[in-house]
């Protein structure tokens, strides 16, 4: 069976529907993680995924795309917290849960976005204290 909404490139952590399978109902917290120059094309759900009950993370200089084809909304989806993106693309903040989708950092990005927003925040998200920088560009 292919379940492209679960294609990601690169997962960190686990969503919350799923801590009670594999981390006893808390959250999984995958932290500190540092992508750090990744390439990743072609995935049918987004490049990099940070899970909510992630933290304290950063996603620099890396070069990502999605499949044409892909059901996703954005190449970089933040769902964690206190995680720092810079250089990337396309990036989604939501909070999906209350305390996560906060404090993120998104920074010097060059992002190909031509058929929705480059960069998002969401709901909730928006009084997180997320801060999207002002060097942003849209290519």
């Amino acid at each position: 069976m292919t379940m492209p909404a679960y294609g990601e490139g690169i997962s960190i952590g686990t969503a919350q529907p799923n801590w009670c399978e594999y981390t006893q109902c808390a959250p999984d917290a995958s932290d500190h993680n540092v992508l750090l120059r990744n390439a990743v094309f072609e995935t049918k759900s987004e490049a990099i995924e940070g899970s909510e009950g992630t933290s304290n993370g950063a996603i620099s200089n890396n070069r990502l795309a999605v499949a044409d084809d892909a059901q996703v909304d954005s190449v970089i989806a933040v769902n964690g917290a206190n995680q720092v993106r810079t250089s990337g693309v396309g990036t989604r903040i939501d909070q999906l849960l209350d305390g996560w989708g906060v404090r993120n950092v998104i920074l010097g990005n060059s992002v190909a976005a031509p058929d929705g927003y480059a960069i998002e925040v969401v709901g909730d998200a928006r009084d997180g204290g997320n801060i999207v920088g002002c060097t942003e560009t849209h290519g």
